[in-house]
């Protein structure tokens, strides 16, 4: 068979290279290069385009690295992985099958007090134009999640065990009611719920969608209190009262009066994978904490210190805020320019001489309004939030962790010095070859 020669246009143009290379660029993805015998062979995508040195030269291997290391950060910048909120698929750990731990979608609900549940243990109250509600800790902890309508309103009572997290959520999305289950997967511990209707996951400590059709969209959340059954029912004599599930024969569908979780409450340890590990360990990874987040700033009040205080006047964001304290009820308020102080038991008074209720925020000249607070404990509110400050902790700043992302402007720069020395270093080598021809 003849030689077959490629012509490449424009090529009888072009003066010859002073090294002796073969070179000749074709607009193709794979350029080809010409070797010793007019043979061809494919040239890399990563070696460098700016390189016409012989392929054994040590300037053609450091411009192929330079080159090699540009592309990297290339792809780094532009295959990004989806987000909600900073939340990455591959951050997501599945744990369970999908409704092994089932969402309670028809609750029924009874108004006397309860043989099963002592007046200490916690619940999640809720209460909407008129109608209250209470949803015990006991039964959230088999099922962490209550689909229910509450004065009108569907709304989805959510616990995360592991996080310590009774968060309420509307579930109007869009004009759209959604159903909520318990997915299976974690993210930082914390509960991943997913919806009936598209199968979108929802992430429960921020209340946004992750994956799925709602990635990005935030749930409305709804005003609730988590407290003893006791003093919520101080506080709403007619509530309602959340039943046990049970099955077809009338059989409760998990052993209520058993806690699954044992001594997790108490215990250092953190059973799954974190984001953001607490580096100066300043506060019980289970200290239980009020997160609130207010003009782009983060801060926890640990339980700790507020027993002692009770009653905190703070700023957080340029917002003057009132941070209160009974009986293991945290309560986040706005107080404007006022002053508040203790009054002791469950009522606190500002400094125009009006009292208020600790819990309800009510007054006999107004209510106050509440501002919206995470209780979480410490470690999973510190996973979420790595640049929180804590409140009676004034000298320490946590920062976030080194964040890849940050750091690629840096390495960009350095792949791009690395190639225009790596031209430079050719074509003085090329002019010294002149000269000394």
């Amino acid at each position: 068979m003849p030689h077959m020669h490629l012509e490449v246009p424009g090529a009888d143009h072009r003066p010859e290279d002073p090294a002796g290379a073969h070179l000749r660029r074709v607009k193709r993805t794979d350029r080809i290069l010409r070797g010793p015998g007019n043979k061809r062979s494919f040239q890399p995508l990563w070696a460098s385009p700016l390189s016409t040195e012989p392929r054994s030269s040590p300037v053609r291997h450091l411009a192929s690295l330079a080159w090699a290391a540009l592309l990297v950060v290339v792809l780094v910048v532009t295959v990004q992985p989806a987000r909600g909120d900073h939340v990455a698929e591959s951050d997501i750990v599945s744990v369970l099958e999908k409704d092994t731990i089932p969402a309670i979608l028809e609750p029924s609900f009874g108004t006397e007090d309860p043989d099963w549940l002592s007046p200490s243990s916690l619940v999640i109250g809720i209460a909407i134009g008129g109608d209250a509600r209470a949803y015990p800790i006991a039964i959230l902890n088999w099922h962490e999640i209550v689909n229910d309508v509450v004065g009108g309103t569907p709304v989805a009572i959510t616990f995360c065990p592991l996080c310590g997290t009774g968060i309420v959520f509307g579930r109007i999305v869009n004009g759209e009611t959604l159903t909520f289950g318990v997915s299976g997967r974690l993210y930082k511990n914390d509960l991943v719920m997913y919806d009936h209707q598209t199968e979108s996951y929802w992430t429960q400590l921020l209340g946004e969608g992750v994956l799925g059709f709602y990635h990005g969209t935030r749930l409305t959340v709804v005003t609730s209190a988590t407290l003893s059954w006791s003093q919520w029912r101080d506080l709403h004599p007619d509530s309602q009262l959340l039943d046990r599930p049970v099955d077809d024969r009338g059989r409760f569908l998990r052993d209520y009066g058993y806690d699954p979780y044992g001594a997790y409450a108490s215990s250092p340890e953190v059973w799954f994978p974190q984001g953001n590990v607490d580096p100066y360990k300043v506060l019980h990874p289970k200290e239980r904490v009020l997160g609130v987040v207010l003009g782009g700033q983060a801060r926890a009040y640990p339980e700790s210190t507020l027993k002692t205080e009770r009653v905190v006047n703070d700023v957080l964001g340029g917002v003057p805020l009132l941070v209160s304290y009974v009986d293991g009820v945290m309560k986040a308020w706005e107080r404007g320019e006022r002053t508040f102080v203790s009054s002791g038991g469950p009522t606190m008074a500002d400094d125009r001489g009006n009292a208020y209720d600790m819990i309800s925020g009510h007054g006999a000249s107004g209510n106050l309004t509440e501002i919206q607070a995470t209780t979480a404990f410490w470690f999973a509110w510190y996973d979420f939030y790595p640049a929180t400050s804590i409140y009676g902790i004034t000298d320490l700043r946590p920062a976030p962790p080194p964040n890849l992302w940050e750091g690629i402007p840096f390495w960009a720069s350095l792949a791009g010095a690395a190639i225009v020395a790596a031209a430079f270093l050719r074509r003085f080598r090329k002019r010294s070859r002149a000269r000394r021809g």
